[in-house]
């Protein structure tokens, strides 16, 4: 029955929006088009549609659907072995020549859809603003809250993707604009900094009006919903951009700037909703991973914010399954035995490990992962992590005013993941804190921008059990688009 009710609630959004704009999809209508945006913002209806619109389109596969999470990121990250097979259709994101065609294309379309999406934030942002708004009280404050955060959250990762590695001397380079309306008249390019400022500025905004009206934070991630329910937009709160996501994403934004006490104050609050009795977002524990009915693979209840991604089979099955050609599967070098998986884990207990299998396909040893393999379970099958509580746990550890305190940080996560605790000595920390998050992250798109943050000039290689590659700086640097500078003969 929640299963039910659960796939007609998230449907029926989605069909509203193919309602409403007939066989024009609302987020593609020019902006000039007031009669649709007119009947669109008339009613509460017609902003959850609009938000929840806007949540589905992060689904597409030029961002969060594929190239920004399990696709291109990661295997820019070196997670993959794209080499060993002369014609792997994603050989391309390896190598890091960003003048090839696959690259341009990727660059663009990232860009473009990324922008696309904010022009139609801003559009719901100015009517919810609006002095006579349809909303009030504490909806008004819940989705105007989730568009300032889905505004900051989108710029941040134009910035940490287009932008430089941020430190002292790169802060003032001009990257992008930032777009606080909906009008498309082209704006002015902006620095590093100015805009991370004001990325903090529109989440601190999000968590403003989140911390008076979101659900979550009394009855914490509520992912069911019941036929007495008069406004599902107050169930499933992992799938949206609820107060302890937005504050996550708070922790982010401070850290790539380097402040690292407001970084800290922001993921210590996510550690207290983690932990103990009750907890909204406890470690999901070894049974539940490996149950036999239902295993939760993605570690769902750790999990801060997802997508609802209906796709998320088709994905794994043109990605990730044992099923699909060397030219596509994406996998560790080497095979179960003798190859990267047993040094990338390190630890044969680790449940983390347990994920990955080796079989024969046809005379042939296949190495691959099960982390997005399909499963049944009604509140995690459709979910697309994008940030979960171990991030926090790795900022503090990073942060930490000593090794001692830093490895208890990441022990937290090891005894959750039934893996030895470590002991950091030797001026190991980076180490052990990089090698936990690539564990951690696998297809979440993270993994690329923590080694840009640190900027690091060595990682490991995908195409080898335990070697390095060098990353000179401008491997981290996304190309902006040719039509976008075209449009700005002085940049």
């Amino acid at each position: 029955m929640k299963k039910y009710i659960m796939r007609k609630y998230i449907y029926g959004i989605l069909g509203m929006v193919l309602v409403l704009t007939s066989c024009e999809s609302w987020l593609e209508v020019k902006m000039k088009d007031k009669i649709l945006e007119n009947v669109l913002f008339e009613n509460l209806e017609g902003y959850t549609t609009a938000l929840n619109g806007i949540y589905a389109e992060l689904n597409s596969t030029e961002i969060y659907g594929r190239n920004l999470s399990m696709g291109a990121i990661d295997v820019m990250a070196q997670y993959y072995d794209v080499f060993s097979s002369k014609n792997h259709n994603m050989q391309d994101f390896g190598k890091y020549e960003f003048g090839q065609n696959t690259y341009k294309s990727m660059f663009s379309a990232v860009w473009t859809k990324l922008y696309n999406l904010l022009a139609n934030i801003n559009l719901l942002l100015e009517n919810c603003n609006r002095a006579d708004a349809p909303l009030s009280g504490s909806m008004k404050e819940l989705i105007t809250g989730e568009a300032y955060a889905l505004r900051g959250m989108l710029h941040f990762d134009l910035l940490r993707l287009y932008g430089p590695s941020y430190r002292e001397d790169t802060k003032d380079v001009k990257v992008m604009p930032y777009m606080d309306a909906s009008d498309r008249r082209i704006r002015p390019m902006m620095s590093a900094e100015e805009i991370l400022n004001l990325v903090i500025a529109d989440l601190q905004q999000a968590a403003g009006l989140l911390r008076k009206s979101d659900p979550i934070i009394e009855e914490g991630p509520k992912n069911e919903a019941s036929v007495e329910d008069v406004n599902n937009e107050l169930n499933y709160r992992q799938y949206r951009l609820n107060y302890y996501a937005v504050t996550a994403l708070l922790a982010r934004a401070y850290l790539w700037g380097g402040d690292k006490m407001n970084a800290v104050r922001n993921a210590l609050e996510i550690t207290k909703v983690s932990e103990g009795e009750g907890a909204w977002f406890p470690f999901t524990s070894k049974m539940a991973v490996q149950n036999e009915v239902r295993p939760d693979r993605i570690f769902s209840t750790e999990v801060l914010f997802a997508l609802y991604n209906t796709s998320r089979k088709d994905i794994y099955t043109g990605l990730f399954s044992k099923d699909i050609g060397v030219a596509t599967r994406l996998t560790f070098f080497g095979d179960y035995m003798e190859g990267r998986l047993n040094t990338f884990f390190g630890d044969e207990g680790d449940v983390r490990y347990s994920l990955w299998r080796s079989e024969m396909v046809d005379t042939v040893d296949v190495l691959y992962s099960t982390r997005f393999q399909p499963n049944n379970d009604p509140k995690n099958q459709y979910m697309l992590p994008l940030i979960r509580t171990s991030e926090m746990y790795l900022l503090l550890a990073e942060c930490a005013e000593s090794d001692q305190a830093a490895a208890d940080y990441i022990n937290k996560i090891r005894f959750a993941r039934n893996a030895l605790d470590i002991t950091i000595k030797d001026n190991d920390r980076d180490k052990y804190i990089a090698e936990e998050f690539a564990r951690e992250m696998i297809g979440e798109g993270q993994l690329f921008l923590f080694y840009k943050r640190k900027a690091m000039a060595t990682i490991p290689d995908g195409h080898s059990v335990n070697s390095y590659i060098d990353m000179p700086s401008v491997n981290y640097v996304w190309i902006i688009p040719d039509t976008e500078i075209e449009n700005r003969p002085n940049f």
